[in-house]
């Protein structure tokens, strides 16, 4: 019996010895990086909920708020709204894109089997508007003579729109919607626009070691990059610059018509181009704060380091990109002294093992499969959550500011 006793305690001791030789790995590993900072947990928090990201995203909005309301883009009264305890239902008034969007699917389908409140329900069916808690308007599918012409004032009007700028052809204020869906990062929905970052539930420390090796001495050192938006002359710009100092292979009919016949975007060409090389030029076709397209997040998805120029605020990057996994063109003064950091890189394993380590503790998501169950889980979650009543009252000016 002592004998038993004795295994257990050391069977025991070692668990734990193990748990926080563990934990002690995890914090060396990002021992310089500020969680505080990103709507991600640190891989040693113990509080790892979808409810811990979109808590992180209430805090770290709260100045992003109050310059909204000051520029009076929207009215926030606290407090105000009343929470139903019961279901709520979503109705889809809008197609997406001319689409019906998820009327055939589930509701578990819709919102997520993670998700920390299953009490919502989606339906198409314009007849039940006036049961319906929330109301989806898709702003690319919003036409004036269709707009309902009664409203409940207990309903949340919420208005998707993912596309930088905001062209339209009637006056959207008029309609004093409640909540935004965008990638604008102080929109009421903004987790997983057009990536997300999540903690992974599994251990690769092995596979990763493994991964490292191989992907440092298989992929190119070079650049990749496919563009067909010729008329974003700050990238392009960019690009010529950069390439006197730094091998980039391009395709697209900006700068290579030829090449870009034989290897279009969203193909399996294009999939083993970003396969191939250590780097891709995450460049986006606006400035807008917060607009970080699928470009950054597929350059992810698929092993390389994105070399970001987009928004003019490094922040928009950091608080949704996994720790350390990308390069800022703005951090370094001319595209001379970027490449200079590239061939670093290249010639040193540590410091590229350094930009995929977040590899071990986090997952990324780009594709809409990924995506949008999480963004509708964060739907759910402010209706049993949010107690203001929010009217956008220049929509216009809020997604058209920093533009």
């Amino acid at each position: 019996m002592k004998r038993i006793v004795k295994r257990l305690v050391f069977i025991i001791s070692l668990l734990l010895f193990l748990y926080f030789w563990t934990k002690k790995s995890q914090q060396n590993d990002f021992k310089s990086f500020n969680f505080s900072s990103v709507i991600y947990p640190s891989p040693y928090d113990d509080k790892t909920t979808l409810i811990r990201y979109f808590e992180k995203t209430q805090q770290l909005i709260i100045d992003e708020e109050k310059v909204s309301i000051a520029k009076n883009h929207k009215i926030v009264i606290a407090n105000s709204r009343s929470i139903p305890d019961s279901r709520f239902l979503l109705l889809e008034y809008t197609k997406i894109f001319g689409q019906e969007k998820f009327c055939s699917k589930s509701s578990l389908d819709i919102f997520s089997k993670q998700c920390p409140y299953q009490n919502c329900d989606y339906t198409c069916n314009h007849s039940r508007l006036n049961e319906a808690q929330l109301v989806l308007f898709h702003k690319y599918d919003v036409k004036k003579e269709q707009m309902p012409t009664k409203r409940n004032i207990d309903q949340v009007w919420l208005l998707w729109h993912d596309e930088p700028l905001f062209l339209v052809s009637h006056d959207f204020n008029q309609y004093l919607f409640n909540w935004t869906t965008s990638y604008i990062f102080n929109s009421e929905i903004s987790f997983g626009a057009y990536g997300l970052t999540l903690l992974r539930n599994d251990n690769t420390d092995i596979d990763f070691e493994q991964w490292i090796n191989e992907q440092y001495e298989k992929r190119l050192n070079q650049a990749s990059w496919f563009v067909t938006n010729c008329g974003a002359k700050r990238r392009l710009d960019y690009y010529y610059r950069l390439r006197q100092y730094f091998p980039i292979i391009v395709h697209g009919t900006c700068v290579d018509k030829q090449n870009f016949s034989s290897c279009p975007r969203f193909s399996s060409c294009e999939t083993d181009q970003l396969k191939s090389t250590k780097f891709y030029l995450a460049f986006e076709s606006q400035t807008c704060k917060d607009y970080i397209t699928e470009k950054f997040w597929r350059a992810l998805k698929y092993g390389t380091i994105p070399i970001a120029l987009g928004p003019l605020m490094k922040q928009s990057y950091e608080r949704i990109a996994p720790p350390n996994s990308f390069i800022y063109v703005g951090d370094y003064e001319t595209p001379q002294l970027l490449a200079q950091h590239l061939y670093e890189i290249v010639k040193n394993k540590n410091i590229f093992r350094k930009y995929h380590l977040w590899r071990k503790y986090y997952w990324t998501g780009y594709s809409a499969q990924d995506n949008e169950q999480y963004r509708f889980c964060e739907v759910c979650y402010k209706l049993n959550t949010v107690n203001s009543h929010i009217y956008y009252t220049n929509i216009h000016e809020f997604f058209s500011d920093q533009c």
